[in-house]
């Protein structure tokens, strides 16, 4: 299984020796990983080194690589561009993917996110409501049936859970604890998808809905949506251990979400490993589609995350 590793300590230097990481900090080695097995790597401080033989050999492995700024927050990627020996023909294909077939994507995607998302609350009518806007969603999602479902499940998810709230909790970029704990998530999520997406010959900068011409990730930023809830969860769990902040313990926490379980066409694993899987489905579509098949049938090709066990807390 591929890990996530965080190199928090300035000072440290990081090399390639014999196909593997090796760590070390004033001439001590702290220890050394096999290349294959990292599949995001993220620099949370100034001053570490890393050799020009390692950076090449994350690219070579498909590895993902973040860097942090003064806040611990992820600032920069680095993503092994040709990591998929058909990367050409799969650019092509996702280059030349026609409207039809990208609004039929989004709007299953956002059915998987609303699902996932009502998985996380308890059974009330809320959760309730949820089901119902994942099972009526336009294509293109033209009713915005994704925003409708943040305005329910916002003020529901942490619901109890944070210390001296005054109300119902905001979602907000740059606004109060745990939103410092969401974005740090978020933003492991969004390379981790990145990078699978790569893996799968396609580039992530070619979206299917997001176009923000300042993003260089937009179709990460597509097929990351059903997956957030797994960096929900894993703050839904830190707020019930009284973790409500970006500290040491939390960061070390979210990281691990790319671990969690999650089911994708039956077949359980890591988040990580789902995110291949759901990519690799994707650059499927786009090749069924470029190749003449209908859009209904293109989209089928589409594999997106569910949670291995739908719990169901009441609310009493």
């Amino acid at each position: 299984m591929k890990r996530t590793i965080e190199v928090s300590t300035r000072g440290t230097q990081l090399s390639l020796a014999n196909s593997r990481l090796v760590i070390q900090r004033e001439g001590i080695i702290l220890g050394n990983i096999p290349i294959e097995d990292i599949g995001v790597l993220v620099l949370d401080s100034t001053g570490i080194e890393l050799s020009s033989g390692a950076l090449r050999a994350f690219a070579d492995a498909g590895c993902a690589l973040l860097s942090c700024d003064d806040r611990h927050h992820p600032n920069g990627m680095f993503l092994p561009l040709v990591a998929n020996t058909l990367h050409a023909e799969r650019l092509r294909f996702q280059v030349f993917a026609n409207d039809p077939l990208k609004r039929n994507l989004w709007s299953k995607i956002i059915a998987s996110k609303i699902r996932n998302q009502s998985a996380l609350l308890a059974c009330t009518g809320t959760r309730k409501r949820l089901t119902r806007l994942a099972q009526d969603i336009k294509s293109g999602d033209k009713g915005n049936s994704e925003a409708q479902a943040g305005r329910f499940y916002w003020p529901m998810v942490f619901d109890g859970m944070i210390e001296d709230s005054p109300g119902p909790f905001l979602r907000r970029r740059a606004g109060a604890p745990p939103n410092d704990l969401l974005n740090y998530g978020y933003a492991v999520l969004r390379a981790a998808t990145a990078r699978a997406l790569c893996a799968s010959g396609l580039h992530p900068g070619l979206g299917i809905h997001h176009q923000n011409r300042y993003s260089g990730y937009c179709l990460a930023d597509d097929l990351m949506e059903p997956f957030r809830p797994w960096v929900d969860k894993r703050v839904q769990d830190l707020l019930k251990d009284g973790i409500g902040e970006l500290n040491k313990e939390g960061k070390k926490a979210v990281l691990e979400v790319l671990t969690d379980e999650c089911t994708v066409s039956d077949a359980l694993g890591p988040v990580l490993s789902a995110l291949d899987r759901s990519a690799s489905s994707l650059a499927r579509c786009f090749e069924a589609s470029a190749k003449g098949d209908p859009t209904s049938k293109s989209v089928k090709h589409l594999l997106l995350p569910k949670w291995p066990r739908l719990s169901c807390v009441r609310d009493d």
